[in-house]
């Protein structure tokens, strides 16, 4: 009968009976995460329930002194998800508690990146000490449960000048990005600045480009419609951006000083239409915020 050897590093063949005396390999277990692999389905066996939970068993009970705040978080978090009988009830709430302010630090770190690019006038972000109620605070409370069905509404403010009409599409965008929402502010102007822009010699945008850019936000303002020459390229350029926003069940909130009677002229009656439709005219005729004690 033939005898089993194997071959040493310089080339001899070194005999032994039934590969008795051939190494076996050594993985050692790792110091800074769970046991896995190879080495931890020999020492634990395998399967979730077999070495994964001895696994976590084990890194628990001989590790835990030696491990960081953060790295018993992570194991914690392991076993809440695989094996929660393992955890005390204390511990338990304290992964509770710790989602729930991993959960809030999300919005918080989200709110704040929308806002970064909202482009709200400074001037009306800095209100939070004022108190706005009356009839000015019953429209907004309106307006925001309108929006709050998700299927889009054109609303235009209008009515006389220092009513609050910016001020109040403002704490509207607020609320918007507070639930995770994006919004973005625009006066009349910049919007028609930023399509002719693309006109310059070099330019990577087209007025296309710059459409699908503002019909992405779920809340968008359109502040001083009354400030533009009403010319058929303005007002076809509107009609493209408004109703593509219509379509997509976006909000469109639009500002203006005008009254009821011009601004629907000066919107045609295809956007007229649709103003009707979603949202309609709030007139803005309280007396003014200006020159008053807040």
């Amino acid at each position: 009968m033939p005898r089993i050897g194997i071959r040493s590093k310089r080339g001899n063949h070194q005999e032994n009976q039934g590969c008795s005396n051939i190494p076996k390999p050594h993985l050692p277990p790792s110091s800074n995460r769970l046991e896995s692999g190879e080495w931890g389905k020999r020492k634990y066996g395998r399967g979730i329930r077999g070495g994964f939970r001895k696994a976590v068993k084990h890194k628990i009970t001989t590790k835990r002194k030696h491990m960081n705040d953060n790295q018993q978080s992570a194991v914690f978090d392991v076993v809440l998800k695989y094996d929660p009988h393992r955890l005390t009830p204390e511990e338990k709430e304290n992964c509770r508690i710790r989602a729930i302010k991993e959960e809030a630090n999300k919005r918080v770190r989200r709110t704040d990146e929308l806002r970064a690019r909202w482009n709200a006038p400074k001037r009306h972000t800095y209100t939070d000490a004022i108190v706005w109620g009356g009839e000015w605070g019953a429209v907004k409370d309106s307006l925001v449960k309108r929006m709050e069905r998700g299927n889009g509404v054109l609303v235009a403010l209008i009515g006389r000048r220092g009513a609050g009409k910016t001020q109040l599409a403002v704490e509207l965008m607020k609320g918007n990005t507070i639930n995770q929402r994006s919004a973005l502010y625009v006066s009349a102007t910049e919007w028609f600045m930023t399509v002719k822009a693309t006109y310059r010699k070099g330019s990577d945008l087209t007025e296309v480009d710059v459409i699908k850019q503002f019909r992405k936000p779920s809340l968008l303002i359109i502040d001083e419609f009354a400030r533009r020459a009403e010319s058929d390229w303005e007002h076809n350029l509107l009609f493209e951006l408004l109703d593509k926003r219509y379509a997509d069940m976006n909000s469109t909130i639009i500002i203006s000083n005008q009254s009821k009677t011009e601004l629907l002229d000066s919107l045609g009656r295809s956007l007229s239409s649709r103003l009707v439709e979603t949202g309609g005219i709030v007139e803005c005729n309280w007396p003014s915020w200006r020159g008053t004690e807040q």
